[in-house]
């Protein structure tokens, strides 16, 4: 049986034992019992040997963020170590919903400008999950669009960028360019700000942070040190420190903060790409990649509540869809997400359709999600299928290259087949006209079989709608279909 500890440590409490970012020199504090912080998820992306254009190979860290006892926070993240992999395994879903608390006993903080701040979870000890009552705009972050009432039509979050200095290292992108890249200011076509808004179809909007110190959504701040092989939770935790009393960097004031750091910064003395919280506001990104359209849809990804976009072993395999890999580039691909995650946003829960056991066989159109405005009410965009066996629902997709997701880069015009267990996506299959598949479920007892009976693309008239015809039955159940 869980146990829920309601005792809270007092910030001040906590701050007067040492726990609160010591000195720029390497420090540890003692043991502490019941330290209280809201944990999130952070997934790290790091560029593969071979290349430095793909996010190929990832890490994740749990991060936790000191606790008040009016339930504000202070901002300071550290990077918790040792967290029991069966309290993981059990609280997945609460610890990766970005609003979880817990309590924790501690062994105690190391800080160094080469490792970042690390707290350190005594070996074997309880770790509670306290229950936690999100209020405001913490409320709202952790909620995705599609989750909201039947009536909902738009919700707009406000982003801001931090372009981060030292005195020996600088962002390549000027605050310019990043404003362009983030929100179009300056004319650029593709932005984070307009593709969000075409594949939400107006559903979802980014609009620029406003406050003192803020010019186009962007804030520049200059850390006095030199910052080549320093980790970046040290130099975002100095970033905090300058800011305090001039630039507003909290929680409660913006929805997203996307932190561009400068070249040579390194990430637990690795080199990174970019990392981001999970259901969470922040994301940290390397140098010029926070110009890569596709970076920046990945990562707010991410804080929108996305896991990433796999196949097989490969964590980034699926490339039909931002939540897969990345590329350098500032104009594209214009794409959107996989079937399975883009039923998780909601952008077009109008069109989803469920096939419960019970409804098979299943025979039915599906239209791509750039053509979901010329759709009516009983087309499908999404089909899942509910698999009650806890492997995981099958996501079925018409994944159409056309328009605002005419850059995808794999599966073009063919129906793809995703399966979802709340954590990673996994691409199963993809399929052409007259292509059929098989898939074992409830344990390999019973199989799925899928057909695409026709696939119609017409590419000289954008305003008819093409489609992809799809059956689903057991094979037991195959009676013949008309």
């Amino acid at each position: 049986m869980m146990v829920v500890n309601i005792l809270i440590c007092p910030v001040s409490f906590v701050k007067a034992l040492g726990i609160f970012p010591p000195t720029d020199k390497s420090h540890q504090v003692q043991s502490l019992r019941d330290v209280v912080c809201r944990v999130l998820f952070v997934d790290v992306q790091y560029p593969t040997p071979s290349t430095a254009t793909l996010i190929l190979k990832s890490d994740h860290e749990w991060h936790c963020i000191m606790e008040s006892l009016d339930d504000t926070v202070d901002g300071i993240r550290y990077v918790l170590s040792g967290m029991p992999k069966n309290f993981v395994s059990i609280h997945w879903a609460e610890l990766i919903s970005g609003g979880a608390v817990i309590e924790i006993d501690i062994v105690g903080v190391t800080a160094s400008k080469q490792d970042g701040y690390i707290m350190n979870i005594i070996a074997k000890s309880n770790v509670l999950l306290r229950r936690r009552r999100l209020k405001g705009r913490q409320k709202r972050k952790k909620q995705l669009p599609g989750l909201f009432d039947p009536n909902f039509r738009k919700e707009i979050r406000s982003v801001l960028v931090v372009r981060v200095g030292g005195i020996d290292t600088s962002v390549t992108n000027s605050l310019t360019e990043l404003s362009d890249s983030v929100f179009g200011t300056f004319g650029k076509e593709q932005s984070l700000k307009s593709q969000y808004d075409a594949c939400s179809f107006g559903k979802l909007e980014f609009v620029q942070a406003e406050d003192k110190g803020i010019l186009h959504g962007v804030v520049r701040i200059i850390v006095p040190e030199v910052l080549s092989g320093v980790d970046t939770g040290y130099v975002l935790n100095k970033v905090k420190k300058i800011a305090d009393g001039k630039i507003d960097l909290s929680e409660e004031s913006y929805d997203h903060i996307i932190y561009c750091m400068p070249p040579g910064v390194l990430k637990q003395q690795k080199v990174w790409l970019a990392y981001a919280e999970l259901g969470g506001q922040r994301s940290v990104v390397y140098d010029e990649w926070c110009g890569s359209l596709s970076a920046l849809m990945h990562e707010i990804g991410h804080n929108l509540g996305l896991y990433h976009a796999g196949m097989g072993n490969e964590t980034y395999a699926d490339a039909s869809g931002y939540m897969g890999t990345s590329v350098l580039s500032g104009d594209g691909p214009l794409m959107c997400f996989n079937g399975a995650q883009s039923w998780q946003l909601g952008f077009y829960k109008d069109r989803h359709s469920t096939i419960p056991r019970a409804g098979l066989p299943w025979k039915k159109n599906l239209y791509g999600v750039s053509q979901y405005n010329l759709t009516r009410s009983r087309d499908t965009v999404i089909a899942k299928f509910v698999v009650n066996e806890g492997d995981g629902d099958l996501y079925f997709a018409f994944n159409l290259a056309s328009g605002i997701n005419k850059g995808t880069r794999t599966s073009q015009n063919e129906v793809t087949i995703v399966k979802s267990d709340m954590r990673e996506t996994s691409f199963i299959a993809s399929l052409s006209s007259m292509e059929t598949t098989k898939i074992k479920i409830n344990g390999g007892k019973d199989e799925l079989h899928i057909n695409v009976t026709d696939i119609y693309v017409n590419n000289s008239n954008v305003d008819v709608l093409d489609y992809a015809t799809i059956e689903i039955y057991l094979y037991e159940e195959n009676v013949g279909m008309d």
